[in-house]
Protein backbone atom coordinates (compact mmCIF):
# COMPACT_ATOMS: atom_id res chain seq x y z
CA UNK A 1 0.00 0.00 0.00
CA UNK A 2 1.35 3.59 -1.22
CA UNK A 3 -0.27 6.79 -0.68
CA UNK A 4 -2.72 6.79 -3.08
CA UNK A 5 -4.33 3.25 -1.87
CA UNK A 6 -4.00 -0.33 -2.60
CA UNK A 7 -0.81 -0.87 -5.56
CA UNK A 8 -3.00 -1.95 -8.92
CA UNK A 9 -6.56 -0.57 -7.55
CA UNK A 10 -8.78 0.94 -10.23
CA UNK A 11 -5.97 0.40 -12.79
CA UNK A 12 -7.79 -1.60 -15.00
CA UNK A 13 -11.61 -1.32 -16.55
CA UNK A 14 -13.65 -2.50 -19.82
CA UNK A 15 -14.47 0.66 -21.98
CA UNK A 16 -16.96 0.55 -24.82
CA UNK A 17 -18.26 3.55 -26.98
CA UNK A 18 -15.49 5.67 -25.29
CA UNK A 19 -17.20 4.82 -21.41
CA UNK A 20 -15.81 2.78 -19.21
CA UNK A 21 -18.41 0.06 -18.50
CA UNK A 22 -19.89 -0.03 -14.49
CA UNK A 23 -21.48 -2.37 -12.92
CA UNK A 24 -24.57 -1.15 -12.03
CA UNK A 25 -25.29 -0.97 -15.90
CA UNK A 26 -23.72 -3.84 -16.39
CA UNK A 27 -23.88 -6.93 -13.84
CA UNK A 28 -22.42 -9.07 -15.65
CA UNK A 29 -18.94 -7.89 -14.44
CA UNK A 30 -19.63 -8.88 -11.38
CA UNK A 31 -18.95 -12.68 -12.87
CA UNK A 32 -15.69 -11.83 -14.32
CA UNK A 33 -12.30 -13.01 -11.96
CA UNK A 34 -9.09 -10.83 -12.69
CA UNK A 35 -5.89 -11.92 -11.21
CA UNK A 36 -2.82 -9.63 -12.00
CA UNK A 37 0.75 -10.94 -11.87
CA UNK A 38 3.40 -7.97 -13.26
CA UNK A 39 1.98 -7.24 -16.27
CA UNK A 40 0.27 -10.33 -17.01
CA UNK A 41 -3.87 -10.03 -16.46
CA UNK A 42 -5.78 -13.06 -16.23
CA UNK A 43 -9.47 -13.30 -16.96
CA UNK A 44 -11.86 -16.20 -15.79
CA UNK A 45 -15.65 -16.71 -16.89
CA UNK A 46 -17.82 -18.27 -14.28
CA UNK A 47 -17.44 -21.30 -17.06
CA UNK A 48 -13.72 -21.82 -16.35
CA UNK A 49 -12.95 -20.51 -19.66
CA UNK A 50 -9.89 -18.20 -19.45
CA UNK A 51 -7.22 -15.36 -21.35
CA UNK A 52 -4.15 -14.14 -20.36
CA UNK A 53 -2.62 -10.84 -21.77
CA UNK A 54 0.02 -8.58 -21.47
CA UNK A 55 -0.29 -4.73 -20.82
CA UNK A 56 1.22 -2.42 -22.85
CA UNK A 57 1.54 0.77 -23.87
CA UNK A 58 -1.38 0.61 -25.75
CA UNK A 59 -3.49 3.17 -27.69
CA UNK A 60 -4.10 5.82 -25.50
CA UNK A 61 -7.45 7.89 -25.68
CA UNK A 62 -9.57 9.76 -23.11
CA UNK A 63 -12.33 7.56 -21.84
CA UNK A 64 -15.48 8.61 -19.81
CA UNK A 65 -15.18 7.73 -16.42
CA UNK A 66 -18.30 7.85 -14.17
CA UNK A 67 -18.53 11.56 -16.03
CA UNK A 68 -14.79 12.60 -15.70
CA UNK A 69 -12.09 11.85 -18.74
CA UNK A 70 -9.40 10.10 -17.96
CA UNK A 71 -6.76 8.87 -20.00
CA UNK A 72 -6.10 5.21 -20.69
CA UNK A 73 -4.61 2.82 -22.83
CA UNK A 74 -6.40 0.66 -25.13
CA UNK A 75 -5.50 -3.26 -24.70
CA UNK A 76 -6.87 -5.52 -27.25
CA UNK A 77 -6.22 -8.94 -27.28
CA UNK A 78 -7.74 -12.47 -25.35
CA UNK A 79 -8.69 -10.89 -22.41
CA UNK A 80 -10.64 -8.27 -24.39
CA UNK A 81 -12.09 -11.16 -26.70
CA UNK A 82 -13.02 -12.69 -23.79
CA UNK A 83 -15.06 -10.10 -22.35
CA UNK A 84 -16.72 -8.92 -25.54
CA UNK A 85 -18.30 -12.74 -25.47
CA UNK A 86 -19.17 -12.74 -22.00
CA UNK A 87 -20.59 -9.04 -22.24
CA UNK A 88 -22.09 -9.88 -25.72
CA UNK A 89 -20.36 -6.49 -26.55
CA UNK A 90 -17.46 -5.04 -28.06
CA UNK A 91 -15.18 -3.97 -25.06
CA UNK A 92 -11.60 -3.33 -24.40
CA UNK A 93 -9.28 -3.67 -21.30
CA UNK A 94 -7.94 -0.40 -20.71
CA UNK A 95 -5.32 0.54 -17.84
CA UNK A 96 -5.51 3.77 -15.80
CA UNK A 97 -2.37 5.43 -15.15
CA UNK A 98 -2.10 6.39 -12.37
CA UNK A 99 -4.96 4.08 -11.44
CA UNK A 100 -5.60 6.97 -8.39
CA UNK A 101 -6.84 9.02 -10.74
CA UNK A 102 -9.74 6.96 -10.84
CA UNK A 103 -10.82 7.72 -6.96
CA UNK A 104 -13.26 10.23 -6.34
CA UNK A 105 -12.18 10.74 -2.31
CA UNK A 106 -10.52 8.29 0.27
CA UNK A 107 -8.60 6.33 -1.35
CA UNK A 108 -9.13 3.27 0.73
CA UNK A 109 -12.44 1.84 1.92
CA UNK A 110 -12.31 -0.14 5.91
CA UNK A 111 -15.30 -2.68 6.46
CA UNK A 112 -15.98 -3.64 9.96
CA UNK A 113 -17.38 -7.46 10.36
CA UNK A 114 -19.79 -6.27 13.07
CA UNK A 115 -21.45 -3.81 10.65
CA UNK A 116 -21.69 -7.01 7.62
CA UNK A 117 -23.20 -8.88 10.50
CA UNK A 118 -25.94 -6.30 11.68
CA UNK A 119 -27.18 -5.78 7.84
CA UNK A 120 -27.11 -9.97 7.39
CA UNK A 121 -24.29 -10.07 5.05
CA UNK A 122 -21.56 -12.01 7.07
CA UNK A 123 -20.90 -14.14 4.38
CA UNK A 124 -21.30 -11.86 1.59
CA UNK A 125 -19.25 -8.98 2.72
CA UNK A 126 -17.83 -9.05 -1.00
CA UNK A 127 -20.96 -6.81 -2.28
CA UNK A 128 -19.81 -3.68 -0.60
CA UNK A 129 -15.98 -4.02 -2.44
CA UNK A 130 -14.01 -2.68 0.67
CA UNK A 131 -10.23 -2.94 -0.23
CA UNK A 132 -9.81 -3.87 3.90
CA UNK A 133 -11.97 -6.10 6.19
CA UNK A 134 -11.41 -5.69 9.83
CA UNK A 135 -12.94 -8.27 11.93
CA UNK A 136 -13.77 -6.61 15.15
CA UNK A 137 -16.29 -9.49 16.42
CA UNK A 138 -14.37 -9.10 19.60
CA UNK A 139 -15.30 -5.47 20.35
CA UNK A 140 -18.17 -4.27 18.05
CA UNK A 141 -18.60 -0.07 18.88
CA UNK A 142 -19.90 0.37 15.81
CA UNK A 143 -18.49 2.75 12.82
CA UNK A 144 -18.91 5.40 14.19
CA UNK A 145 -16.64 5.10 16.79
CA UNK A 146 -14.06 4.58 14.68
CA UNK A 147 -14.30 8.09 12.38
CA UNK A 148 -11.16 10.21 13.65
CA UNK A 149 -9.26 7.57 14.69
CA UNK A 150 -5.73 6.22 12.89
CA UNK A 151 -5.28 2.35 12.66
CA UNK A 152 -2.13 0.44 12.21
CA UNK A 153 -1.88 -2.50 10.80
CA UNK A 154 1.84 -3.68 10.15
CA UNK A 155 3.74 -1.05 9.32
CA UNK A 156 0.75 0.89 7.43
CA UNK A 157 -1.56 3.28 9.08
CA UNK A 158 -4.73 4.67 7.69
CA UNK A 159 -6.29 7.65 8.96
CA UNK A 160 -10.29 6.86 9.36
CA UNK A 161 -12.11 10.32 7.53
CA UNK A 162 -15.25 9.26 7.08
CA UNK A 163 -18.21 6.48 6.99
CA UNK A 164 -19.21 5.91 3.64
CA UNK A 165 -22.51 6.09 1.47
CA UNK A 166 -23.62 2.97 -1.08
CA UNK A 167 -24.75 2.64 -4.30
CA UNK A 168 -27.32 0.06 -5.23
CA UNK A 169 -24.51 -2.39 -6.78
CA UNK A 170 -24.71 -3.80 -2.96
CA UNK A 171 -28.27 -5.43 -3.99
CA UNK A 172 -26.27 -7.56 -6.53
CA UNK A 173 -24.63 -11.18 -5.95
CA UNK A 174 -21.27 -10.64 -5.91
CA UNK A 175 -20.45 -13.35 -7.28
CA UNK A 176 -23.54 -14.04 -9.83
CA UNK A 177 -24.16 -10.58 -10.30
CA UNK A 178 -27.88 -11.04 -9.93
CA UNK A 179 -30.06 -8.96 -8.06
CA UNK A 180 -31.43 -10.90 -4.88
CA UNK A 181 -31.93 -8.20 -2.29
CA UNK A 182 -33.39 -4.40 -1.49
CA UNK A 183 -30.06 -3.97 0.69
CA UNK A 184 -29.70 -0.36 -0.85
CA UNK A 185 -33.68 0.41 -0.01
CA UNK A 186 -33.40 -1.01 2.98
CA UNK A 187 -30.56 1.35 4.65
CA UNK A 188 -32.34 4.20 3.35
CA UNK A 189 -35.35 3.09 5.10
CA UNK A 190 -33.48 2.66 8.31
CA UNK A 191 -31.85 6.32 8.46
CA UNK A 192 -28.52 4.50 8.21
CA UNK A 193 -27.43 3.83 4.82
CA UNK A 194 -23.59 3.96 5.57
CA UNK A 195 -21.53 0.61 5.46
CA UNK A 196 -17.47 0.99 6.00
CA UNK A 197 -14.86 3.98 6.08
CA UNK A 198 -12.68 6.04 4.27
CA UNK A 199 -9.48 6.01 4.82
CA UNK A 200 -6.22 7.89 3.92
CA UNK A 201 -3.21 6.33 3.64
CA UNK A 202 -0.62 8.07 6.59
CA UNK A 203 2.24 5.48 6.18
CA UNK A 204 2.80 3.03 3.38
CA UNK A 205 4.24 -0.23 3.58
CA UNK A 206 2.98 -4.04 2.74
CA UNK A 207 0.02 -5.56 4.49
CA UNK A 208 -1.45 -9.47 5.05
CA UNK A 209 -3.70 -11.03 5.84
CA UNK A 210 -4.45 -11.92 9.57
CA UNK A 211 -2.41 -8.67 10.73
CA UNK A 212 -3.82 -7.16 13.72
CA UNK A 213 -5.36 -3.97 13.81
CA UNK A 214 -4.59 -1.66 16.17
CA UNK A 215 -5.54 1.91 17.27
CA UNK A 216 -3.55 4.79 17.92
Amino acid sequence: MDAAGLAGDRSLAFVADGMALRTMANPELLALRVSVTGCEVRLTLPTGESATQSIGPGERALIDYWGRPLPMALQPGPVSDLASEHLGRRVLLGSIRPPWRAIYANPVSVGLTSRFAELGCEKDAERFRCNLVVDDSDDPVGEAAWVGRSIRIGDVVLSLAKRLERCVVIDRDPITGERDRRLFAELGASGDPWVALGAEVTNPGVLRVGQPVEWL
